[in-house]
């Protein structure tokens, strides 16, 4: 895992394990949205959508975040034999572009599309996003 996926989740975990689920909440913001999406926001907007999600934090974060930290899929990936499509978020603070491509280069016959989102392109733009999987979805 690339040292700042490594920090970025063990941030999260931190938040989640002591407790302090209103500021993980605001982190998460921060790791999710891009920059242009979150410098958009008006300080009130960015602090009620870290409210609304600070209760709805699930209680197996830890096991998922847990699973991030243990996890490498990547001597898996060659083995796909399935249609995929890898959406590159381009814009994502959490999950680099770069790993993000890493990803679909190490799956056979992988298609890749991009767009210029953090790590919710069905939040940011999910008109653009639901066209291109349901595109994906509907082909031959």
């Amino acid at each position: 895992m690339a040292e700042r996926a490594v920090l970025d989740v063990s941030v999260w975990h931190q938040l989640f394990e002591s407790g302090q689920h209103s500021l993980l909440a605001e982190y998460l913001n921060l790791m999710a949205l891009s920059a242009p999406v979150l410098n958009s926001l008006t300080p009130a907007r960015v602090q009620a959508a870290a409210e609304q999600i600070a209760p709805l934090i699930p209680s197996g974060t830890g096991d998922q975040v847990g699973l991030v930290r243990r996890i490498d899929v990547r001597a898996d990936l060659a083995g796909m034999a399935v249609p995929t499509l890898v959406v590159v978020t381009t814009g994502d603070p959490l999950v680099s572009p770069a790993l993000q491509r890493e990803l679909a280069v190490g799956i056979p016959a992988a298609e890749v599309a991009e767009l210029p989102t953090g790590h919710l392109p069905f939040a940011e733009r999910p008109e653009e996003w639901l066209k291109l999987i349901t595109d994906f979805l509907v082909q031959d």
